[in-house]
């Protein structure tokens, strides 16, 4: 029986490392758990670096094997075909966009609101989990006046935010939570019970 492998996540480390796979004469299926991912994938293609010295011709044999996938060579051909447009926040609600563009912002200390757990919500209009994110907060400042939250959309990790944050920016969603006290908490990824927990959010 051949051995079969499923890549989790197709990101650039785990296209990268499927591509090298499928190579070495392996049968790789990629998954991402994220139905937005697949979505944009399956519009706009994957754009994948290899070595200096992988030629296009073994990239486009590569993904001729599979059958399901066309290689095109050259600089990355991909884009988002239609904007995301998240929904508004409730009406007088303590939220501002603090950069849509990636731009570096200084100190983050800076953002934090007298009183109030304030929330930093690092993300970016590709990311599937940024969006679950952002519903979550939008419910929570429907409810509590005592919650401020500043977007921030870091558009890529080359941008000027993205280096700024330098390792901290490690994956998206990143949401910094400053309680009143000051308490800084820092979650990487989706994870609704840390930010609750952040916040105060008693069941």
């Amino acid at each position: 029986m051949s051995l079969k492998i499923a890549v989790l996540g197709t990101g650039a480390n785990g296209s990268c490392i499927s591509a090298s796979l499928i190579d070495a004469g392996l049968d790789v299926t990629l998954i991402d758990q994220w139905p937005a991912h697949v979505e944009a994938m399956r519009l706009n293609g994957l754009t994948i670096t290899m070595p200096d010295k992988t030629t296009d011709d073994d990239i486009v044999t590569l993904f001729e094997k599979q059958g399901c996938f066309r290689a095109i060579p050259g600089a990355g051909h991909g884009a988002l075909t239609t904007a995301y447009k998240p929904e508004p926040y409730p009406e007088g609600a303590d939220m501002k966009i603090v950069t849509e563009k990636g731009d570096a912002v200084g100190d983050l200390g800076k953002l934090r609101v007298d009183g109030k757990y304030t929330v930093l919500d690092f993300y970016a209009d590709w990311c599937g989990p940024c969006r679950l994110v952002d519903g979550q907060l939008r419910e929570l400042v429907g409810t509590r006046d005592d919650i401020a939250v500043r977007k921030l959309n870091v558009v890529g990790f080359e941008s000027p935010l993205a280096k700024q944050m330098g390792r901290k920016l490690k994956a998206l969603p990143y949401v910094v939570v400053y309680a009143p006290d000051g308490k800084k908490t820092e979650i990487t990824g989706h994870n609704p019970d840390k930010l609750a927990d952040a916040l105060d959010i008693k069941e």
